[in-house]
């Protein structure tokens, strides 16, 4: 509350002003999870049970901004809990076969072969061009 009385003070807006921002943002959609349908929902065996969890993606019934801050476009599920890495972020891994062995010396040929992928990142800008 000290918060928007400063800011009250200093930009000479009215403190009702204030307070109606500050009630503005208490309220969002999305702080509650809402019920999984069975399209977008995977079946995981937990302790307790089969239980339905979000798949990645973007949730058809996300409403409204959180907390003020993003848009609904922007309400994405990834692949992998933050900040874990999806090796296979291209999808151009091979599929394994549950083999472990196999498995092994498919992805040890395809290192002998030089299969490799590569991410090029170019930065524009703050060239020295003084020396031509």
């Amino acid at each position: 509350m000290a918060f928007f009385w400063n800011i009250a003070n200093r930009s000479r807006v009215p403190l009702s002003a204030a307070l109606v921002s500050q009630m503005a943002r208490v309220m969002t959609f999305c702080d509650k999870p809402k019920e999984v349908s069975d399209s977008q929902a995977v079946e995981s065996e937990g302790e307790g049970g089969p239980e339905k969890q979000f798949r990645e993606g973007m949730q058809p019934d996300a409403d409204g901004d959180y907390h003020g801050i993003f848009p609904k476009r922007q309400l994405w599920k990834p692949k992998f809990e933050y900040p874990l890495w999806d090796t296979n972020w291209d999808g151009m891994e091979p599929p394994l076969t549950g083999d472990k062995e196999m498995d092994r010396k498919k992805m040890r040929e395809i290192r002998r072969q030089g299969v490799t992928r590569h991410i090029i990142l170019v930065r524009h800008g703050q060239y020295d061009e003084t020396h031509k």
